[in-house]
């Protein structure tokens, strides 16, 4: 499991007003700048993942949970739970600075126990990276 956290200085209200705006994660989020789909669980999304270094990808993960001001999770796999799935979320909790932020994913599956050291820490790093650009965009857009 990898988990990486920021603290912006706003409500979780205007957190997820950032998050559920899926036309405009083009314009703060060069990690995943596209999703596109309906903000609904049980919806199956479609993701751009732009990785540096790598081509871009997509991925169609499956909305697990869609609690308002609360928490956006997804779930995706390759072909099968036991060769490789993962679980992604953004957790959101109000604090008295503002919004606590859990962004975080859990991998599964035969090919997870082959990632590397070196792999979970370029992916957390990017996570904090995103952060950095969510809490950005929502404090500019205060």
């Amino acid at each position: 499991m990898i988990e990486a956290e920021t603290l912006i200085e706003a409500s979780p209200e205007q957190v997820w007003s950032v998050l559920a705006d899926f036309e405009k994660w083009p314009q703060w989020n060069r990690i995943m700048p596209g999703i596109e789909g309906e903000l609904e669980e049980g919806a199956r999304v479609k993701l751009t993942l732009a990785l540096p270094g790598r081509r871009t990808s997509y991925q169609k993960p499956l909305l697990t949970r869609v609690t308002t001001n609360q928490e956006l999770r997804w779930y995706e796999k390759v072909i099968s739970v036991n060769i490789f799935a993962s679980e992604h979320w953004f957790r959101l909790e109000a604090t008295t600075n503002g919004c606590h932020v859990r962004h975080g994913e859990q991998f599964d599956g035969f090919l997870s126990a082959m990632m590397g050291k070196k792999t979970l820490a370029e992916t957390e790093r990017l996570f904090t990276l995103m952060n950095r650009d969510l809490k950005e965009r929502v404090e500019e857009t205060g």
